[in-house]
């Protein structure tokens, strides 16, 4: 370096001309040569550079695609894990139109707060690289596959390659990416009603500062215009066992009409006063367990016929209205940060995708390889309850739920599950007398107490939380406080309602316990028979748009809250007093919650 450096301070001083003056030609013609010579050198040290550096730059093209294939990056935006070999840019691109996706839909259907369940994604910078992680087809992975969305209760992956086309592919994210919204706030739709939001909401889509929502779906319109509407009746009573939800063309018929049912209420009726309380509603009557005729003529003031004629001229009409929606510009993609992932994290996160994806059988051994590897880690006993959960041993779970708790956990579904097992078990057929033992009740409040510090709108956490101080020896009276300052988020809720019945026994406000009681026994889905199966499941995403069948989204019914409601109500009909019928002193007003 020092030579090259002299070498150049001496050329340019030889070509500016200073070099000292010749008093004779001999000097002269000896200055000219070195003035040669030095120029022939720097020359070829030029010609030397060149090639050196353009050497280098092929180098580096070439190996700057295999140090990505090496190099795994990670995020938390607090919403979406992130682990990618990908390019960051390309990356936070994917990841900023998830964001933007997310916080879109949640403007322009807005409802209670909710928890979300851990969403991990994983981009790859290649097909090759996806390939060993894909879902599998006769033992051999799915080769039409950009993308795969993939549910599960704990849980929820996706996963791409941006080398492959992903405009087909990610709109069918974000219509899978809506039911777990849906899903993670409560709702338990109807199947006509579940598919009909999720392929509507999937065309939001941003131009500056304008949201726009209900773009055209070519392949609906054509069937729509083929093909003669089914009868609403019939619509409504398709299930996810039906031929029409099943077969072909029938299925595609059935996606398309419930789009245009969809699109008709939320666009097609957007300037019509009331029209978005009437539909908030409606699904709130669905919730409860009432068919969709009834819940439509309380909520919308039209019958089914009504309904089916209105639809049947919209469509005829032609004319699908888009709804545009003034929106903040932001630049989500800026937002997002990478760091370098950590050998342990981006195996793990590896690992749990192919098993996700493919249930390999050999996937408990390897997480408990990580388990010894990071002794300390959580993460591990998390995926192998999980695990155990899918092999249906579910006291194996609780065992590995529990040593994720002993490596405190940030995960919150980890601390509800254990507090719905134990008092799942503690509650069964217990008179209203009960009181769970003090070393129960400090276990039970200590997990519930932490889901809800790790997510506090998590709503199954505090249906649980509330029950286990209505069981308790001793009122926290700062917690019911609490509870009640979420109606927001617990109104409505059939487990939270027997709650508040209890707690309103204890402290003698027996009006309102008889009220809440009351309201219990008249819900549907109080009165239901419970479903056996509780699980999501969601099939892989194809690279063509509409791949992939939707969560099987189960309602869940409530034997226990009928029962406590039964109890309630028998006490308060007899004139017999109850063995702990003394009342307590309180420091809430529950009167004020209903």
């Amino acid at each position: 370096m020092c030579f090259d450096a002299a070498l150049r301070a001496e050329a340019r001083r030889l070509f500016d001309g200073r070099e000292e003056c010749a008093e004779d030609a001999e000097d002269a013609e000896d200055a000219e040569e070195r003035r040669r010579n030095l120029l022939k050198m720097t020359l070829s040290l030029m010609s030397r550079r060149a090639f050196f550096y353009q050497a280098l730059l092929a180098l580096l093209l070439v190996f700057t695609g295999e140090s990505w294939a090496r190099e795994w990056i990670y995020t938390n935006t607090g919403h979406f894990e992130v682990f990618t070999n990908s390019r960051p840019r390309d990356a936070s691109v994917l990841i900023g139109r998830l964001e933007q996706f997310r916080e879109n839909f949640l403007r322009i259907l807005p409802g209670a707060p909710f928890r979300e369940p851990r969403v991990t994604v994983v981009i790859f910078d290649s097909e090759r690289d996806f390939r060993p992680y894909k879902p599998l087809y006769k033992g051999k992975p799915k080769e039409d596959l950009a993308g795969v969305f993939q549910g599960f209760p704990d849980e929820v992956v996706i996963a791409l390659t941006t080398e492959m086309d992903l405009e087909q592919t990610i709109p069918v994210i974000f219509h899978e990416y809506v039911h777990l919204l849906m899903h993670a706030r409560g709702y338990r739709l109807p199947p006509w009603l579940n598919e009909g939001v999720a392929e509507l909401y999937s065309t939001i889509t941003v131009e500056n500062d304008q949201l726009k929502l209900g773009r055209d779906i070519p392949y609906h319109l054509m069937l729509l215009n083929r093909n003669k509407l089914m009868p609403l009746s019939q619509l409504f009573s398709i299930t996810q066992s039906s031929p029409d939800y099943n077969e072909g063309t029938r299925r595609s018929l059935f996606y398309a009409q419930s789009w245009a049912l969809l699109h008709y209420w939320d666009c097609g009726l957007a300037k019509e006063p009331q029209q978005f309380a009437r539909k908030a509603k409606f699904l709130e009557l669905l919730q409860m367990g009432l068919p969709a005729d009834r819940s439509m003529q309380e909520a919308f003031g039209r019958s089914l016929a009504d309904v089916e004629r209105d639809l049947g001229a919209y469509v005829r009409g032609g004319k699908y209205y888009m709804r545009a929606i003034k929106v903040e510009k932001v630049d989500y993609a800026a937002r997002v940060k990478f760091e370098p992932a950590s050998d342990f994290k981006r195996d793990v996160a590896l690992e749990n995708l192919k098993w996700r994806l493919q249930q390999n059988g050999d996937a408990t051994l390897k997480m408990l390889q990580f388990a010894e590897r990071e002794p300390e880690a959580a993460r591990p006993y998390e995926l192998l309850a999980a695990m155990a959960m899918m092999d249906r041993e579910p006291q194996r779970a609780i065992g590995y739920w529990q040593k994720a708790v002993e490596r405190k956990s940030d995960n919150p579904y980890i601390y509800e599950q254990l507090a719905q097992n134990s008092l799942r078990q503690s509650m069964h057929a217990v008179s209203l007398n009960f009181r769970l033992p003090e070393s129960a009740a400090a276990e039970l409040r200590g997990w519930l107490d932490r889901a809800i510090e790790l997510s506090p709108d998590y709503a199954d956490a505090w249906d649980w939380l509330a029950l286990t101080e209505a069981f308790s020896v001793k009122l926290r009276n700062s917690v019911v406080n609490k509870a009640i300052g979420k109606r927001e988020l617990l109104d409505e809720r059939p487990r939270f309602m027997a709650a508040i019945s209890l707690i309103a026994l204890r402290i003698d406000k027996k009006e309102l316990a008889a009220q809440v009681a009351d309201l219990l026994l008249a819900r549907p889905d109080v009165q239901a028979v419970p479903s056996a199966n509780n699980r999501i499941t969601m099939d892989g995403v194809g690279a063509a748009a509409g791949g992939g069948s939707s969560w099987m989204l189960n309602r869940e019914y409530y034997p226990d809250v009928r029962y406590i409601a039964q109890n309630i109500q028998r006490h308060l009909r007899s004139d017999k007093p109850a063995e702990d019928d003394m009342p307590e002193p309180a420091g809430f007003e529950l009167r004020d919650a209903y």
